[in-house]
């Protein structure tokens, strides 16, 4: 099932918000119905890292950003701030990554959520299924690497590229070396 459920609007969010922690403040994405990040917060956290504390955080109030799951998402890094961390996640679907959608997650020196910002979409399927997977990781750095007269492809990983709300593709997404200013290819 899509780790999303839709809020019905802004107000209802705020409304939310206000009833868990007692201040805070949302922003509203009316094309995807939901928060796109939570401000304002000071917000209790459990568990004995940053990463643990804000999926811990995304576990219990998903909901106030469309429906997340904790478990669709995958820590990327964890950065120390003058006053706190940031926790970066990215999003996954039927555990492919999608590719550039990411949620970060500021906790403070007391380890309180103060923020939370997000660029997920909500996604039901991958349009082309996994059939531009079957050529394999191989044949798609090659591939690559022809398009590009033979730069050199150094890494391909399974992704899926979102193109809005709900409409998504697989695709391989190749590291390519000699070309920095295209740094990745899809294939």
């Amino acid at each position: 099932s899509a780790p999303w459920a839709r809020l019905t609007d802004a107000a209802a969010a705020q409304a939310a918000v206000t009833a868990r922690f007692g201040s805070g403040r949302v922003l509203w994405d009316d094309a995807q119905g939901a928060s796109k990040a939570l401000l304002g917060l000071s917000a209790p956290t459990e568990g004995a890292t940053p990463a643990e504390r804000a999926l811990g955080f995304i576990a219990h109030h998903g909901d106030l950003l469309g429906g997340i799951q904790a478990d669709s998402l995958e820590v990327l890094s964890t950065s120390t701030l003058a006053r706190g961390v940031a926790v970066q996640c990215r999003q996954r679907f039927a555990g492919v990554p999608v590719d550039g959608r990411t949620l970060t997650v500021r906790l403070d020196a007391s380890q309180r959520v103060r923020s939370v910002h997000s660029d997920l979409t909500a996604l039901s399927e991958v349009v082309n299924g996994d059939r531009r997977l079957d050529i394999g990781e191989d044949a798609a750095r090659r591939a690559a690497s022809d398009h590009l007269d033979a730069a050199a492809a150094v890494a391909a990983e399974a992704v899926v590229l979102a193109f809005g709300a709900s409409v998504a593709e697989s695709a391989w997404r190749v590291t390519v070396a000699t070309v920095p200013w295209l740094a990745h290819h899809y294939v």
